[in-house]
């Protein structure tokens, strides 16, 4: 229907419409996520000369590259988990909430425990299944670490932090997704405070 026509319908029209059209928004995205499954099984991006599912989403179906990546977790999960695509049809499941998912797409169980949560109930039961900063914890923690050597150039390092750190950091993700899908937090905090010493030497020493 146009806006013009929208327009003339009665509150409760709008709202019975609308609610049509998400449902069958979410059914759109769950048989988007299945055609996509398959077109990884069988390589079919690369056939036809895409190097990898992301591009083919941006390139071939005009996805933003937000909503490129999205899918692309969403692929990694339901491959393994299809029962994930009926989740994703009935609303149990977004594709935003598949995106912490797709790095434990392995664990059966894990995947069964995130059916009817948000991304933050799924990250804060993953963090307390792993003994971090979880959903149960005070508002604010004692500040810890212990930095120790795990290899060449890398070293280990353990935190204890605020929930409010946590969300901030997750929201940081979300929005660098685009640059990087995998999430990874070392890369994040790579980037961040390259940009602050940068900016905190020019302000201090007019660099």
């Amino acid at each position: 229907r146009s806006l013009d026509v929208i327009r003339t319908l009665s509150g409760s029209e709008v709202v019975r419409d609308l609610d049509a059209l998400a449902e069958r928004d979410r059914r759109l995205k769950a048989a988007v996520v299945a055609h996509l499954v398959v077109i990884k099984e069988r390589s079919i991006h690369l056939d036809l000369g895409h190097s990898s599912l992301v591009d083919y989403c941006v390139d071939r179906l005009g996805c933003s590259k937000d909503t490129a990546y999205k899918r692309s977790a969403a692929v990694k999960v339901a491959a393994a988990h299809p029962e994930v695509i009926e989740w994703l049809a009935s609303g149990e499941m977004t594709l935003s909430g598949l995106i912490p998912l797709a790095p434990h797409a392995g664990d059966g169980s894990l995947v069964a425990e995130a059916r009817g949560k948000s991304k933050r109930q799924f990250q804060q039961l993953v963090a307390t299944t792993s003994g971090a900063v979880g959903g149960s914890a005070p508002e604010w923690y004692r500040f810890q670490q212990r930095v120790r050597p795990d290899a060449a150039r890398l070293s280990k390092l353990e935190l204890t932090i605020p929930n409010e750190l946590v969300a901030l950091i997750d929201a940081a993700l979300d929005i660098d997704s685009h640059i990087d899908p995998s999430r990874n937090t070392a890369e994040l905090l790579s980037r961040a405070l390259a940009v602050y010493v940068a900016k905190r030497k020019r302000e201090r020493f007019a660099v």
